[in-house]
């Protein structure tokens, strides 16, 4: 478990620039550390977001950032959940008598 807060200072600070390990297109940055975050921890990342839309302004007063962007994050976030789920379904071996998916 990541502390919600902290985890969503490093994105601000990523999507501001500021952050000395993500060089490049900030917007760009912060897209993928969500995505990726989501993606590598899904539970985790599933719980932040619902916590983001649950407290979205006590977010955007201690981030500096609108309700909006919180919300974006909390998406983000989502969709790297998603893109988890999909791949586990789609590596699960355990899932006999299962045709594998058609490959075009």
């Amino acid at each position: 478990m990541f502390d919600h807060l902290t985890l969503m200072k490093e994105a601000v600070a990523i999507r501001r620039g500021e952050h000395p390990a993500w060089t490049g297109d900030p917007v760009e940055n912060r897209d993928v550390f969500l995505t990726r975050v989501g993606r590598d921890l899904p539970d985790d990342a599933s719980a932040l977001a619902d916590d983001l839309d649950a407290h979205t302004t006590n977010y955007s007063d201690e981030l500096g950032i609108s309700p909006d962007s919180v919300r974006y994050y909390a998406n983000r976030l989502r969709e790297g959940v998603d893109q988890s789920r999909i791949t586990a379904y789609y590596t699960d071996k355990s899932r006999p008598g299962q045709p594998a998916p058609a490959r075009r």
